[in-house]
């Protein structure tokens, strides 16, 4: 989720990107006041990202505060640009927006990006009809790209899918890294590849990666970055004992021998040196998690009804220090 001071009510996302700025700004803010039901009140104008009404810019403190926000964001152009008259307009002091330009973006992304291919600025998916023409143009073109920019890509256009509504074909999930990894079946797709490979060196390197992931003493919960560089690894074998060829024939690609299956990857959250899966947490209510770390998130992780709020709850989690995730662990019993 990408917060503003509209949604960080915890000010948890505030306390960590205001680290990347100096003490003009951190002045500046000290007597910032923010009233939630501006969100809903102001005019669109108000707002850089006037469809979503976030990143407030009406006043000075606004505008200070939705540029520490958008720090290290990947977010429309056209949101961007009016981050940048608004600091200009108000005089931000050290706004540092020309740290978060795309071409900066992590090796495997998941910042949210108004482009299929962010760093060449290629195939926009700002709209449902993007989604669409974007799907048919990576269906068609895949191959051409890497794998860190194919994942990359279909990821952000899942992403996009979602937002708009839009089903997307099982295969871009696959492409995205985004499915369930069966080490049988991958093992299985190896062992096939040592078998077609001509030269002792190719075979005893496949044999070699399908024992590691076949063994669930060692292959066990290997991360989606993991994974991908995994499949980095199999095609670069693949190149050399020349079975790229034999792709979409009798053998599936490196991406699509790695997540093999077609269900949806049960997303997990690392607390306290254990993989939790998010679908147990939101088992408990927003009380239990209060009980462990203060009432003040309750209102922060709860909608009016007093349910459980999925992505502000993983948001919350992600940035809690040591001693607090082995404090809520305990307290969950998880």
């Amino acid at each position: 989720m990408i917060h503003d001071q509209f949604t960080d009510r915890g000010l948890r996302v505030f306390a960590e990107k205001i680290r990347n700025f100096g003490p003009e700004m951190r002045d500046m803010l000290k007597t910032a006041e923010i009233d939630y039901d501006d969100q809903e009140t102001l005019p669109t104008s108000s707002f850089a990202w006037p469809e979503e009404r976030r990143f407030a810019i009406h006043t000075p403190e606004h505008a200070a505060l939705s540029t520490v926000y958008a720090h290290g964001v990947e977010l429309p152009r056209q949101v961007r640009d009016q981050l940048e008259k608004a600091a200009e307009l108000h005089e931000i002091p050290d706004s540092g927006l020309e740290k978060t330009a795309a071409d900066e973006e992590p090796e495997i992304a998941d910042d949210f990006s108004a482009y299929l291919i962010p760093q060449r600025k290629f195939g926009k998916i700002e709209t449902k009809g993007h989604v669409k023409e974007a799907e048919e143009f990576f269906v068609n073109n895949y191959k051409r790209l890497d794998l860190i920019t194919r994942a990359n890509a279909a990821a952000t256009l899942v992403k996009h899918a979602q937002v708009h509504d839009v089903k997307l074909k099982p295969a871009l999930f696959k492409h995205a890294g985004l499915t369930q990894t069966s080490p049988r079946v991958m093992g299985e797709w190896l062992e096939v590849r040592a078998n077609l490979s001509k030269e002792a060196s190719h075979k005893l390197a496949f044999n070699k990666l399908a024992s590691f992931v076949q063994d669930k003493s060692k292959f066990t919960r290997a991360t989606r970055p993991d994974l991908i560089k995994l499949a980095e690894t199999i095609a670069e074998l693949d190149e050399k004992a020349d079975l790229v060829r034999r792709y979409d024939r009798d053998l599936p690609d490196a991406m699509l021998t790695v997540f093999n299956t077609t269900k949806t990857a049960e997303e997990t959250i690392r607390l306290a040196s254990k993989d939790v899966p998010v679908s147990k947490l939101c088992n408990f209510e927003p009380k239990d998690f209060g009980d462990a770390l203060g009432d003040d998130l309750v209102k922060e992780i709860s909608d009016k009804n007093g349910n459980l709020k999925e992505a502000e709850l993983v948001d919350v989690l992600k940035t809690l220090p040591a001693d607090l995730q082995t404090l809520l662990v305990q307290s969950l019993g998880l």
